[in-house]
């Protein structure tokens, strides 16, 4: 019996350093596993952080040229003002028409509230 016995226990004893041996590379390759995970997640992050990014650039740049936009749509009707109202005065000396006045200084108003909320600021070196 003994000569049964012996190789039934060697076998075990294989199967059970095997099992273990497995059971430490799974565990190992479960760790790299988990590292690649995390560098993914690390990767698409800074990948979502710069296509926000430029996204934010985009709006501003689109922005910018409506802005840009509307002030020559403005240029333009202060000029079409000006002509209006000035259209068959030839004389240099007369007074401006208060219109015109009016129509100037909201140009201006436009004008310098729009350089205040686009002014980054100026430091004196």
């Amino acid at each position: 019996m003994k000569w049964i016995t012996s190789p039934i226990t060697g076998w075990l004893a294989a199967f059970l350093f095997f099992s273990l041996w497995i059971l430490s590379a799974l565990a190992h390759e479960k760790e790299l596993s988990d590292q690649k995970d995390q560098k993914i997640i690390e990767s698409n992050l800074i990948v979502f952080n710069a296509y926000r990014a430029l996204s934010i650039f985009d709006r501003i740049s689109q922005a910018n040229i409506k802005a840009k936009q509307l002030e020559d749509s403005e240029h333009v009707k202060v000029k079409t003002v000006i002509k209006t109202v000035l259209k068959d005065n030839e004389c240099a000396n007369t007074a401006v028409p208060d219109d015109v006045v009016s129509e100037l200084r909201n140009y201006k108003r436009g004008i310098d509230s729009r350089s205040v909320a686009t002014d980054t600021g100026t430091t004196n070196r």
